[in-house]
């Protein structure tokens, strides 16, 4: 058990970086610019799921899913740079749309962002099968346990709140294709 730190890991070889190219919009990814290449993209945090916002996949906005954008936005914001592995699971792999990531600040503790939105209680940690790199899974699933039993973020609201992919389930949500 412990917090996750850098001195926890080592940054992955073949991680890009890339530049924030737009706001998040919601809760569990960004949309980001290669400055090797100029591609962009979007990504989406790997082992991580937060709240639903009304859009295109879904027809209602989950409880916690303004709040959990607005906590991720206190942590990136457009122009900022970020490392994007999109390796995580030894091959990269899309999820609604989007690239699955493990992404870090470029700041001095190199802060991964699903692991920070999980451990605010903003996010629910999603074991992902073929994870490769290291024990940030266990930091997220504590971290995850934690944010619940100190009833952070989501986890504060008097009646336990349903998990997205349940929400998901329930409110019309679409592939996308």
């Amino acid at each position: 058990a412990g917090v996750y730190t850098p001195q926890a890991f080592v940054m992955p070889a073949g991680v890009v970086m890339c530049v924030v190219a737009r706001a998040p919009y919601d809760g569990d990814g960004l949309r980001v610019r290669n400055l090797q290449t100029g591609a962009v993209f979007t990504v989406r945090f790997m082992s991580t799921d937060a709240p639903e916002l009304r859009g295109a996949f879904v027809s209602a906005t989950q409880p916690g899913g303004y709040a959990m954008r607005d906590s991720l936005r206190t942590l990136v914001r457009v122009g900022d740079t970020v490392y994007v592995d999109l390796r995580p699971a030894g091959r990269v792999r899309v999820s609604f749309g989007r690239k699955l990531a493990d992404v870090y600040l470029n700041n001095a503790a190199h802060t991964h962002l699903g692991y920070e939105t999980i451990r605010r209680g903003w996010a629910w940690y999603r074991p992902t099968q073929g994870r490769v790199n290291g024990d940030i899974p266990l930091f997220m699933a504590e971290a995850h346990a934690r944010a619940q039993e100190l009833r952070l973020g989501v986890f504060a609201a008097p009646v336990f709140p349903t998990a997205p992919w349940k929400w998901r389930d329930r409110n019309d949500y679409k592939t996308g294709g």
